[in-house]
């Protein structure tokens, strides 16, 4: 939990648990077969953002995740997790349940990845860092347009804001990023929140994670997360294959 806040907003499913917790960590889970992990990150300013990514996460173990095996197939899973979280809005009578997803799904000797929002995804292999996501975000919005410079759009306050989500009403499954790339031995992949990914930079968290030891690899993210300020609440998960 960000040392600003008073309760979590991140959710995460992980070896068939959905996880929202203060504090929480788990090393060593082996998995065979096909695996499936994914973090949920509540949407700054929405009143039950952490409602929205405890159903979506508890919705995956709806789910058969064992069917996620191409693009279409996410999609659909996608779609299933949108559909639940409005669900969850006319339940609570609260249209401001919104939240992020990045999830990566290895199955068939093949890495799938796919996020809604900002919460990014890296592939690290080979000692060099991969980002495979595309975050929906204002800023990124601006760049792609081409009108401003990327100076002027680092100074703007709408910059950060997501332009993407789950629980919105009007969302197409079709928005949602996906990339795939052959499962390489040693191939390490890391899920965070933005709570993270927004402190630490991508050559600091390959330096981080690009060791033998995850578990201190862990701990370390941890530190640096906090000893910036931890702004926000901050998740990751780290899969070594």
């Amino acid at each position: 939990m960000g040392l600003r806040y008073t309760h979590n907003e991140d959710a995460l499913y992980n070896n068939n648990e959905a996880i929202q917790s203060p504090h929480f960590s788990k090393i060593g889970k082996h998995f065979f077969g096909h695996y499936f992990a994914a973090i949920f990150d509540g949407v700054g300013g929405a009143e039950k953002g952490e409602v929205a990514s405890l159903c979506a996460a508890e919705a995956c173990k709806r789910y058969k995740l064992s069917t996620i095996k191409d693009r279409k197939s996410f999609f659909e899973f996608v779609d299933y997790l949108n559909n639940s979280v409005c669900e969850k809005q006319k339940e609570i009578g609260n249209e401001d349940a919104l939240c992020t997803f990045c999830g990566v799904q290895i199955i068939n000797k093949t890495i799938h990845f796919a996020n809604v929002g900002d919460s990014p995804i890296y592939l690290i292999r080979n000692h060099s860092i991969k980002k495979m996501c595309v975050e929906d975000t204002y800023k990124n919005k601006l760049i792609n347009e081409g009108k401003y410079s990327l100076e002027e759009i680092e100074q703007m306050n709408t910059a950060h804001i997501i332009t993407n989500c789950l629980g919105d009403n009007y969302f197409e499954k079709y928005k949602t990023h996906y990339f795939s790339e052959p499962l390489h031995h040693k191939d390490v992949i890391a899920l965070m929140s933005d709570g993270v990914s927004d402190l630490i930079s991508e050559q600091e968290l390959l330096s981080l994670i690009d060791t033998n030891n995850k578990k201190e690899s862990i701990t370390k993210i941890e530190e640096l997360v906090r000893a910036r300020g931890a702004r926000d609440n901050y998740s990751i998960i780290i899969l070594e294959v």
